[in-house]
């Protein structure tokens, strides 16, 4: 394998690496709303990896193209985690919780 290659791949994994990190503010805000956290952060972040390993067999493309996808996906995914709510079990820990602080104060 050629360095400039095994360059090119390992600082394409470093991206992605960092890329991962920011798509777990996407998982953070869904386990606050009770939902799964490596669910809402790896989906979003891996269909637009297949994307681009599809597209690295192909010549001549460009280092921006390989990353738009990522962009798309983190405002679709960041949209859809804020736009879902929270889940029942969620909301009935809170109510409980909120009963619980108002026994405490009345006691």
């Amino acid at each position: 394998m050629d360095k400039d290659v095994l360059t090119a791949w390992f600082f394409m994994i470093a991206v992605w690496a960092i890329i991962l990190c920011i798509f777990t503010t996407i998982g953070s805000l869904a386990k606050k709303r009770g939902r799964s956290f490596w669910g809402w952060t790896l989906f979003p972040f891996l269909i637009p990896l297949g994307i681009d390993l599809f597209f690295l067999q192909i010549e001549g493309v460009t280092f921006a193209f390989l990353f738009a996808p990522f962009l798309v996906t983190y405002v679709i995914g960041l949209i859809s985690v804020l736009l879902s709510g929270k889940t029942q079990e969620k909301r009935m820990q809170e109510i409980y919780e909120e009963e619980q602080w108002r026994k405490m104060m009345r006691d």
